[in-house]
C-alpha cells in the first residue's frame, strides 16, 4: 500500500483499504501492528520528521497499550477515529506540551441465537496543553 496522510481522513481511507482485505491478510496487518507499532505508523503514514521524533520518544509502556488496542480494532474491523488539535498560537512564547490520548469504547453482546457480537470505537487524539 501506498504511503497515506497522517490525518482522520488519512486514516479513515487506510481503514477503508485495509478493512477491504481478506481475513488473512487483514489478520497479519493486525499482526504487524502488535508486533512494531511505530514501524507500522511510520511504513502507512507519511510523516515529518518532527512526527517520527515524536512517534520514538513514546514511551514504550504507551506504545504496547495503543499496538494491543488498535491491533484488537484492525483484526476485528472496528472503526478508529483521530483528532488532532491546533497549538494555540497566543501561547507561542510559553512552550505546550504534546498529549496523546487514547479513547476505548467497547461493547460485547451474546446470545444463544445470535452468538458474540463486538462494538466499538477506539479514538486517538492529539492535543496541546
Amino acid at each position: 500500500m501506498e504511503k497515506i496522510e497522517f490525518s482522520p481522513e488519512g486514516l479513515s481511507e487506510l481503514l477503508g483499504q485495509l478493512y477491504a482485505l481478506p481475513d488473512a491478510q487483514l489478520q497479519q496487518e493486525a499482526a504487524g501492528v502488535m508486533a512494531n507499532f511505530r514501524k507500522w505508523l511510520s511504513g502507512n503514514f507519511n510523516l515529518a520528521e518532527s512526527q517520527l521524533i515524536f512517534l520514538n520518544e513514546l514511551s514504550d509502556e504507551f506504545v504496547g497499550m495503543a499496538a494491543a488496542k488498535s491491533s484488537y480494532f484492525i483484526q476485528n474491523r472496528l472503526p478508529i477515529s483521530f483528532h488532532k488539535t491546533s497549538k494555540d498560537t497566543a501561547a507561542r512564547s510559553q512552550p505546550q506540551d504534546k498529549v496523546v490520548i487514547v479513547h476505548e469504547d467497547t461493547k460485547g453482546n451474546y446470545s444463544a441465537r445470535a452468538g458474540f457480537s463486538k462494538e466499538g470505537n477506539l479514538h486517538f487524539a492529539i492535543e496541546y496543553q
